[in-house]
């Protein structure tokens, strides 16, 4: 989830600037006016809910890289049998099909084949727990305790509470005989956290079927409260893009020999002097589009000089990348970010080393490829006796969705209508996500998850004492019930 690597870029805001009517047969699903609208208290939601997120969390699916799950079989097999037992309807009405061992992929048959499906993607793996910060946890990561009014334990913000969320939504909508008019599908990767094989395997198999989706939700932004400096209202931030990725591995092999006689400059030198050249010319800053158009509407909802600053993003391009680029967490929003992650060399302290090589991750910027990046890694390093090589497979940053399209109107649609208060702005997603698999089968693919996050809310995604409130979770269950109803209606 990438919400902890953007909330905080809008505190430096500060510094910068100190449906047509449409009617379902079933009665239950009428809409009168412009504007459909869905009672909030959704009387057929499972009133377990809070308890079947609790009891998820439970089950270890910590995912392995190259599509393995590792000593976590069993849990991976006992969440698929525990969400066939908590969903029944879900199991009997909707097809789902097993992909690359773990990954599950359901189908929602539509009324009219004429009109294009939309997919929802969620992932049932979670990252592991550092076992540093194990003691730091108030309850145990994996117990899903239910205390103070929140679920606690690690994926009940990372993503089990989308898994959760749209199963439990479908539910719902199945007991009040709702017939989707666009077929949904939803799938559910296994290996997100680690970039691996599941979500790659079922895009490849809708691919192969010829499938092409009106827009696809993905996770990625979420609803920030209190923390934008003058705004008063809590704001959604839905991704309209996301950056590239990038990881190249350097290696040098030169003579070795003795430490009393060191050469005039060793393998770990070489690459040393090649890290310094490239943090010491980092790619220019470049206010995109996504973080133009999320500056323009956050101006919206701040009063005075800020709002017309943040309105102004490209009057005022200077001020903002200048201030922007001061804070890491920020900067990445408008900059090929250089990250060295990984270095290895020599074995013994009095023997210097024949070899050494280093990995560096880049998240490139709209604008950018994979390509101009290398092409610039290799100007900048200028050193023929460095190989460079691409460890991991690459990703170009993604196709823009616009904040003009019938999908991001849906979305801001049913955001408004579960959290009226909220203000809705677009964003720049700076990780990445299984959605990045999915780019080819629609032209619009979206990143949200439908919770509030607080201050210090962002720090405990992916670390300590992760936790989801019981009455955030619930809303989260009826922006899904809204969102696929929405999904029908001509906005």
């Amino acid at each position: 989830m990438v919400l902890n690597r953007v909330c905080y870029a809008f505190v430096v805001l500060s510094i910068c600037c100190s449906l047509s009517a449409y009617s379902q047969k079933d009665s239950s699903f009428h809409f009168g006016g412009k504007i459909g609208v869905i009672p909030s208290d959704i009387t057929t939601i499972n009133k377990d809910f809070a308890a079947n997120l609790s009891e998820s969390v439970r089950f270890q699916t910590i995912s392995s890289p190259n599509g393995s799950v590792g000593t976590h079989i069993a849990d991976f097999s006992g969440f698929r049998d525990f969400l066939d037992k908590k969903f029944p309807l879900v199991y009997q009405e909707l097809t789902k099909e097993l992909i690359d061992s773990f990954s599950l992929l359901y189908t929602w048959k539509g009324q009219n084949p004429k009109l294009e499906p939309v997919l929802l993607i969620a992932h049932q793996d979670v990252v592991p727990i550092d076992t540093g910060t194990a003691k730091l946890w108030i309850e145990s990561p994996f117990s899903g305790t239910i205390k103070d009014g929140y679920v606690w334990g690690r994926g009940s913000m990372d993503d089990k509470v989308s898994v959760l969320g749209i199963l439990e939504a479908i539910e719902a909508l199945l007991k009040k005989g709702y017939k989707p008019q666009r077929s949904i599908y939803i799938a559910f990767g296994h290996d997100e956290e680690c970039s691996g094989t599941g979500a790659a395997a079922m895009s490849a198999l809708l691919k192969s079927r010829g499938l092409h989706f009106q827009y696809i939700l993905d996770e990625g932004g979420g609803i920030v409260d209190d923390v934008i400096p003058y705004v008063r209202q809590p704001i959604a931030l839905v991704g309209i893009a996301e950056k590239g990725y990038l990881t190249l591995q350097l290696d040098v092999k030169e003579a070795g020999g003795h430490s009393s006689m060191p050469l005039d400059e060793g393998v770990v030198g070489i690459l040393g002097k090649a890290i310094y050249r490239l943090e010491d010319h980092p790619f220019h800053t470049r206010i995109t589009t996504p973080v133009r158009q999320m500056f323009r509407q956050l101006g919206r909802y701040m009063p005075g000089i800020n709002g017309f600053i943040a309105m102004h993003p490209d009057f005022f391009s200077g001020i903002l990348r200048k201030q922007l680029s001061a804070y890491p967490i920020t900067n990445s929003l408008i900059q090929t970010t250089i990250a060295p992650t990984m270095m290895s060399s020599g074995v013994q302290e009095n023997m210097m080393p024949a070899s050494a090589k280093m990995t560096i991750n880049f998240r490139i910027l709209p604008g950018e490829t994979v390509q101009s990046v290398m092409a610039r890694v290799k100007w900048i390093i200028h050193d023929k006796r460095i190989a460079i090589s691409v460890l991991e497979e690459a990703w170009n940053p993604s196709k823009l969705a616009s904040i003009k399209s019938k999908s991001y109107k849906v979305l801001r649609h049913s955001i408004e209508e579960v959290f009226p208060k909220t203000g809705v702005a677009p964003t720049l997603n700076v990780s990445i996500s299984d959605s990045r698999n999915y780019s080819k089968l629609s032209n619009n693919i979206l990143h949200f998850v439908p919770i509030v996050m607080k201050q210090g809310d962002s720090d405990r995604i992916h670390g300590v004492n992760e936790r989801l409130s019981v009455s955030n979770y619930k809303n989260c269950i009826i922006f899904y019930y809204h969102f696929i109803v929405n999904s029908d209606l001509e906005l």
